[in-house]
């Protein structure tokens, strides 16, 4: 039995321990009914007190000698005084690893022995939403749980790509500020795409995360406080890749898409290529001059590549100006895919409302054509 502190967050925050053992239920091949017991051992003054433990679920699973993989979709937190489920949150750690938050508020400080009830399979499930769970308070204020569905958005640049390898886009881009106290603040994202039949509707925001090749087992986030990406296959591999600004250091770097996934779906990418970037907020990826090879376009200016291969990318020395015509000035440019030439999409200059689209002819682009709408 392992004791393990916790961080209530009241008006005083108030240290406590719990003691967690773990018993097993009903298991059919490699898919189990598990139950961690949960025992409140500092003193509670107050209803209503908040509580968040951090649980190694492949530890407790291994500890109790089970192959069996975290089904984070199951769990659930059981009051054994009352036999009753109550609301709680897991958070976003799950994304990532098997080891995450679960946070609930014990409203009768006598009821201090619990149960965290999950289930394991043979395969990693894809995680979903959780739904609606009423506010904590333990630094999940800010936490995006409206109940019904709410519009979405990321800063500077949002694009559609399949990272997580279900066939369907995820909506990609950059988080430019904190919602979590304790988690990375501006950082690349997705929302993943959670319904076929509902393509405009995503699930919890995940961030994407790389390693450096010397250090595979080491997984990194990219933390700024203002960053944009673009994701293309660089290398010609099949897998998508990235390409991201760091907008604060003025930084850029390419990473490489591979295999290996967090448990949230999202791939884990391979550091490679850093270059300088100018003072600019947006980034993308563009074969602009119709050689075939992707440039890199950082706001207005263009680092063209002069790769006989495409990959590496190779550039002279120096900035090439965008030229004007194409309005890569506006950070509120997209690239549409799907299509086997680039073409733009953008804000209509001078102010005007509404969006417009050039059709890519060669090195030039055609005259702007108002989008409409569909809807």
């Amino acid at each position: 039995m392992k004791m393990f502190p916790l961080l209530f967050r009241r008006p005083a925050c108030t240290l406590a321990c719990v003691s967690l053992v773990l018993w097993f239920g009903a298991m059919r091949g490699s898919a189990a009914e598990l139950t961690i017991g949960l025992k409140v051992t500092s003193k509670l003054t107050f209803p209503h007190t908040p509580i968040s433990v951090t649980i190694d679920f492949a530890e407790q699973i291994r500890r109790g000698s089970h192959g069996g993989i975290l089904d984070a979709n199951s769990i659930r937190v059981i009051n054994r005084a009352t036999g009753r489920m109550v609301p709680s949150a897991r958070t976003e750690d799950f994304a990532y690893s098997d080891r995450g938050r679960i946070e609930w508020v014990i409203a009768d400080p006598r009821h201090t022995a619990w149960s965290i009830r999950f289930r394991t399979t043979d395969t990693r499930t894809r995680l979903r939403p959780q739904g609606h769970v009423p506010a904590i308070g333990v630094g999940d204020l800010l936490r995006y749980n409206a109940g019904p569905r709410r519009p979405i958005t990321a800063f500077f640049q949002a694009e559609l790509h399949d990272l997580t390898g279900d066939g369907r886009p995820d909506l990609v881009g950059s988080w430019n500020y904190a919602y979590r106290d304790g988690d990375p603040w501006a950082s690349p994202i997705l929302y993943p795409s959670i319904d076929p039949a509902q393509p405009t509707q995503f699930g919890n925001l995940q961030r994407l995360r790389y390693f450096e090749p010397k250090s595979p087992e080491s997984i990194l986030d990219m933390d700024s406080a203002y960053s944009s990406v673009d994701c293309v296959d660089f290398n010609a591999d099949g897998q998508l890749d990235l390409l991201y600004l760091n907008a604060s250091t003025r930084k850029a770097r390419i990473l490489l898409g591979t295999s290996r996934r967090q448990p949230g779906g999202a791939p884990i990418f391979a550091g490679d290529l850093s270059l300088s970037a100018p003072r600019t907020f947006t980034c993308q990826a563009a074969d602009l001059d119709g050689d075939g090879d992707l440039d890199l376009v950082f706001g207005r200016q263009w680092m063209k590549n002069v790769s006989p291969t495409g990959w590496p990318l190779n550039w002279p020395s120096g900035l090439a100006r965008t030229p004007k015509k194409l309005h890569l000035r506006r950070s509120r440019s997209r690239r549409t895919t799907g299509c086997p030439q680039t073409h733009l999409l953008h804000r209509r200059p001078g102010g005007w409302p509404g969006l417009v689209w050039r059709r890519r002819l060669g090195p030039r682009s055609s005259s702007p054509t108002p989008c409409q709408s569909t809807g």
